[in-house]
């Protein structure tokens, strides 16, 4: 979490450094880069300090596949109707230029279809199956669409989810060079995927590499 943290921080400190706009003040700026500097250090904090084992044993209680699937399911719906909710829905936007409205609603609850990944992707690790598969493949399509429309943020979740699901059922923990290298792959990422924004796919299907 600390090293994805840093590759979002440090690309765009650079930028807000460079061009922080006529509306944010020197002392503003000072305060933000203070701030992402000191979540940074809990972050590398949080990893020193060894988990209490006596909490860890309270969470470690016998779970029903069968019932969390069908909550997989249940997700997986929800998350569709919200996402056609939010596909017929005009979006209101307040003066600071952040979403209000019916839409935040319908946003919260489509994006509770990560949750449903995560379940079908560890029970396709752990049973591979035809199910399995399809149902995790179902999951993984509105977070790919909204990756390739270049969304930072829902990227990492799902680089996230793939990495946890292979940690909790394979036990598998990359080298440190790998994770090195990624931390400098997602350094160059972060910029580059909020160039597909906007008509960038389009604009490509032209034959339009130069706009």
């Amino acid at each position: 979490m600390g090293a994805i943290f840093v590759t979002f921080l440090v690309p765009q400190a650079f930028a807000l450094y460079n061009n922080p706009g006529s509306s944010l003040s020197e002392t503003a700026l000072s305060r933000v880069f203070l701030m992402s500097c000191l979540c940074a250090v809990m972050c590398w904090a949080g990893y020193q300090i060894s988990p209490n084992q006596q909490w860890l044993r309270k969470l470690n209680i016998t779970i029903d596949n069968q019932k969390l699937f069908k909550i997989g399911i249940l997700f997986l719906i929800i998350s569709y109707f919200f996402n056609f909710l939010l596909s017929n829905t005009r979006i209101e936007k307040a003066n600071n230029s952040n979403w209000t409205g019916a839409a935040t609603i319908y946003v919260f609850f489509a994006q509770i279809i990560y949750i449903s990944l995560a379940i079908f992707l560890i029970e396709l690790i752990k049973r591979p199956s035809t199910k399995n598969f399809i149902f995790t493949s179902l999951a993984a399509i509105l977070p790919v669409l909204t990756i390739l429309a270049g969304r930072r943020q829902p990227t990492m979740t799902f680089v996230i989810i793939i990495g946890l699901s292979f940690w909790f059922v394979k036990k598998y923990i990359p080298s440190r060079v790998i994770i090195i290298l990624l931390l400098i792959f997602g350094l160059y990422l972060m910029p580059l995927l909020g160039t597909l924004r906007g008509n960038t796919w389009s604009l490509a299907a032209e034959g339009d590499w130069q706009t």
